[in-house]
């Protein structure tokens, strides 16, 4: 039998998201699809709300901090937004829409939503800023 990790749950939770949204996101489901105890589950995360953070933890650090990342390394604001348009398009796009919708009834989960859209839109009025001469263009464009 294979050892499991917190990198395990998290993978399942993920798994979740991209297949059935939210609602798969439960210490009972997250245990039936892994075939383990509920009890694992507790051996490896304090509670519910614990499991949530590291799981949203790890999508703000992917979609977001590692994606801009990326796009940050443009030498231009063109191959920047290239660049980010490009790493965005090979991410799981349900992902992205389970949280969105999770985040509707679960303040904690939009507190992330919040911090990542941020984020966000901060580094797109940024770059570009660099593209455009009209004041406050950047921010509709971004």
């Amino acid at each position: 039998m294979r050892k499991l990790t917190r990198d395990h749950w998290i993978a399942a939770g993920f798994e979740a998201l991209d297949q059935i949204g939210h609602i798969g996101v439960s210490a009972e489901s997250l245990s039936r699809r892994l075939n383990v105890t509920r009890g694992s589950f507790y051996h490896h995360f304090r509670s519910r709300e614990d499991f949530v953070r590291t799981l949203l933890a790890a999508w703000e650090e992917d979609y977001t901090e590692r994606m801009l990342a990326y796009a940050a390394q443009g030498h231009s604001a063109g191959e920047t937004l290239k660049r980010y348009l490009s790493i965005a398009a090979e991410k799981q796009p349900g992902r992205e829409v389970s949280i969105r919708a999770w985040s509707l009834h679960d303040p904690l989960v939009g507190e992330f939503q919040q911090r990542v859209d941020t984020k966000r839109l901060d580094f797109a009025i940024r770059t570009c800023r660099r593209l455009v001469p009209m004041p406050g263009e950047a921010e509709v464009i971004g």
